[in-house]
């Protein structure tokens, strides 16, 4: 019989250990991923507009506009859907 004790102990030790890691990874996401569109949007739009440019063009910077073209587009994207399908994976 001490043994069941100590094993739901364990159990609940385990469970509000993983429970209080869903808390940060939340906590996480909702500061976090904000602040990653924030600053990720308007960040490729003027990197895109800096590498499209003339004087920029026969280096690398086409290679740098796309990239920033589609990491815009991603973020955008997912904010969308975001936006538009709310999440009900844990529900």
């Amino acid at each position: 019989m001490a043994s069941n004790g100590s094993n739901g102990s364990l159990g609940d030790s385990v469970s509000s250990a993983a429970l209080s890691r869903w808390m940060a990874i939340d906590a996480i996401d909702l500061y976090v991923t904000p602040l990653w569109y924030i600053l990720g949007i308007p960040g490729n739009i003027l990197a895109f507009i800096v590498w499209v440019q003339r004087r920029m063009r026969p280096s690398s910077g086409c290679y740098l506009a796309a990239l920033a073209l589609d990491e815009c587009i991603f973020l955008v994207m997912q904010v969308s859907i975001i936006i538009y399908l709310p999440c009900t994976v844990f529900l």
